[in-house]
């Protein structure tokens, strides 16, 4: 007797946590548009698309990619520097109320890294797997339409040189 209210107590529970979970589940997809910090004297200007699923109210899954724009040295020859990346990450958040959220962001970024010349073409380039964090604030202005404010960074190595690459969004994300 004692197990079947064990076991009816873990399916009333169970469904519980399955309708609180549903109820804040949902998929989005969005877009931003940033300047992106690669190091030098010169910034690009970046744009991401992503998509991602919510889980509950606190975390959400996401996959993007971003485009990190292109800097140049404007010295003849003039050599540019192109890169993007695709990345997984997990989405932390905290609500302070029910429109502002601070968002924390931890996840895998699988970047590529080019150099061309002009008059000349392609001088290299590189790509590899590391790090992406950021944090930021989320705006929630309807059920279904987020702003977002977001800085990434990212621990890039081109040839044994380290380049702190960093990202700051504004971004807009639609909730389905």
């Amino acid at each position: 007797m004692n197990i079947t209210k064990n076991v009816w107590l873990g399916v009333v529970l169970a469904g519980s946590v399955a309708m609180s979970v549903s109820a804040a589940a949902g998929g989005y997809v969005g877009g931003s548009v940033g300047v992106t910090d690669f190091d030098t004297d010169d910034d690009g200007t970046s744009f991401e698309i992503k998509g991602g699923y919510v889980i509950n109210e606190n975390f959400a899954i996401q996959a993007s990619y971003i485009d990190f724009g292109e800097i140049d040295d404007n010295d003849a020859p003039v050599w540019r520097l192109k890169s993007d990346a695709i990345e997984l990450a997990a989405i932390g958040r905290h609500a302070f109320n029910d429109q502002l959220s601070l968002i924390g962001l931890l996840g895998m970024s699988a970047w590529d890294v080019s150099v061309t010349e002009d008059g000349f073409g392609s001088l290299g380039g590189t790509d590899g797997t590391d790090l992406v964090y950021g944090v930021g604030l989320s705006f929630t202005s309807s059920e279904s339409i987020s702003i977002d404010l977001l800085y990434k960074g990212y621990d890039i190595s081109i040839e044994g040189v380290d380049l702190d690459v960093s990202n700051i969004s504004l971004g807009l994300s639609y909730r389905f």
